[in-house]
């Protein structure tokens, strides 16, 4: 075998193997972009932080449909109202989820809710479809109320609080040059 044929032979072989690795990216990056990814997990209530709620969150990049879960009746107060409303749900479940879309059930009251959870993580199993009637798929979501035992605020500053705060700086800062300005000028006033 000639040395032409030998690297004849050796790009032919690269080239069908980026070809085999690409396709198979391709075809990854398309079941990525066409599969919804759900997630729980507890937060307090935005109107009353005392109270938890349990959120389930569509993270992926296609719908969920069907979709339907279960949390033990021991984790709510004792003959909750929050029970109630939240078993409607598990007995009908969302008929779809959108992408990066959420719901909420109310839990009940953090201090309530605490003895009954503990520490642990509870495993919650949901189930969804990526069409319509489809074969259904299922999944474990941990869900724990343990980690609100210590607060953590995260807030963000936008580009407006930036400017204010620049701004109020600024003002602060002429005042600081006009008295320098004023005791130039009497200093000034004063010699003559």
């Amino acid at each position: 075998m000639s040395n032409t044929e030998m690297a004849t032979m050796w790009i032919n072989t690269m080239a069908a193997l980026a070809t085999v690795v690409a396709s198979w990216a391709a075809l990854r990056a398309l079941i990525i972009q066409t599969s919804p990814d759900i997630i729980m997990f507890i937060r307090p209530d935005k109107a009353s932080p005392s109270f938890a709620r349990l959120i389930i969150r569509n993270i992926g990049e296609a719908p969920a449909y069907n979709v339907t879960f279960r949390i033990s009746q021991n984790l709510f107060p004792t003959s909750s109202i929050e029970y109630e409303k939240a078993s409607i749900v598990f007995d009908k479940g969302y008929a779809i989820l959108p992408p990066k879309q959420e719901r909420e059930i109310l839990l009940g009251q953090f201090k309530e809710l605490e003895q009954l959870w503990g520490s642990t993580v509870e495993e919650v199993e949901v189930s969804f479809s990526k069409k319509y009637g489809a074969r259904r798929i299922s999944t474990r979501c941990p869900v724990e109320i343990g980690s609100f035992q210590s607060t953590i605020t995260i807030s963000c500053e936008t580009q407006l609080q930036r400017n204010q705060l620049a701004a109020f700086r600024e003002i602060r800062q002429l005042g600081k040059r006009l008295k320098g300005i004023e005791a130039a000028v009497s200093s000034l006033a004063d010699c003559d």
